[in-house]
């Protein structure tokens, strides 16, 4: 019954994937790093997991050390992606200086707010509107009687995280004459969608001049 289950499982999570290619954001971000000289998705292709909701799936069995994803380096989002943009010049004369999360977290958070007029719109739009991790617990769920004692002490954590890079991140918006943030007040939901998105999306890369794209491989255990 094991193997018949986990067969069945795979059928549905093959039968889903075509409501997955479908989808009008997905397709755009496809289309948009293609048109980035990304060469494509390789043995993955999007599916809908019955337990676990969107993922990738491989259509044929993996070995140990065959590239699962390559991407191009300029789709990557980085702390010099920040340091490029319009944000750059204050970013560089920040003292004490910003921290890569917090700088990266204000870029994606101008970027949004650029809607259609950001080159970077085709990627935003595939983000969650919103997370479920502890920083977007409610202040009525920061109670001992409602959460488990970790959980409340990560929410609490993280909660603090986002207000206190709110302040220092107001602070910087007010001494930049940038004309992109002209009028702009960041909100604390703005910075806590930026900030959750690179705390659950981001990985290390080492960066190196003469590689034109990074690679995720599986490793042997």
């Amino acid at each position: 019954m094991g193997r018949t289950k986990r067969v069945r499982r795979r059928k549905r999570a093959v039968s889903a994937e075509s409501s997955v290619d479908v989808d009008g954001r997905l397709a755009e971000l496809v289309g948009w790093m293609r048109r980035h000289r990304w060469s494509g998705p390789g043995p993955l292709r999007p599916a809908l997991f019955p337990d676990t909701g969107r993922g990738l799936l491989s259509r044929r069995p993996l070995q140990p050390g065959a590239t699962l994803v390559s991407i191009p380096l300029s789709l990557l989002v980085s702390s010099a992606t920040a340091l490029r943009s319009e944000l750059g010049a204050a970013l560089r004369a920040a003292r004490p200086a910003v921290s890569a999360q917090l700088a990266v977290s204000l870029w994606l958070a101008l970027e949004r707010r650029r809607g259609a007029d950001s080159g970077w719109r085709p990627y935003l739009a595939s983000l969650p509107s919103a997370y479920t991790t502890p920083a977007y617990c409610e202040p009525r769920e920061l109670s001992a009687d409602l959460l488990p004692e970790a959980l409340l002490s990560a929410a609490r954590l993280q909660h603090a995280a986002v207000r206190r890079n709110l302040l220092r991140a107001r602070r910087l918006l007010r001494e930049t004459s940038a004309p992109c943030v002209a009028g702009w007040e960041l909100s604390e939901e703005e910075l806590r969608h930026a900030w959750v998105t690179v705390k659950t999306r981001a990985m290390c890369v080492e960066p190196e001049e003469d590689l034109g794209k990074r690679a995720v491989r599986p490793q042997r255990r």
